[in-house]
């Protein structure tokens, strides 16, 4: 999956554009960062066949964090 695939992706989850996100935003600045989004979230990295613990998601504090967590597939 490409990066800018991915920003969409979670712009879409956290309710903004993917211009409102960089690699060191912050999710808790959004107030839609809740077990929704996580969900979301999980669903947007097994579509993408990358496979993640719902706990890891939770753990991560910002988008660099998540595109982390996809172990270099997104790219």
């Amino acid at each position: 999956m490409k990066t800018g695939d991915f920003i969409t992706a979670v712009a879409g989850v956290l309710e903004t554009t993917p211009d409102k996100l960089q690699a060191s935003t912050e999710l808790a600045t959004f107030q839609c960062w809740d077990s929704t989004a996580v969900i979301n979230l999980l669903v947007v990295y097994d579509e993408n066949g990358i496979k993640v613990e719902e706990d890891k998601i939770r753990d991560c504090k910002t988008v660099q964090d998540l595109i982390d967590l996809a172990g270099g597939k997104i790219a």
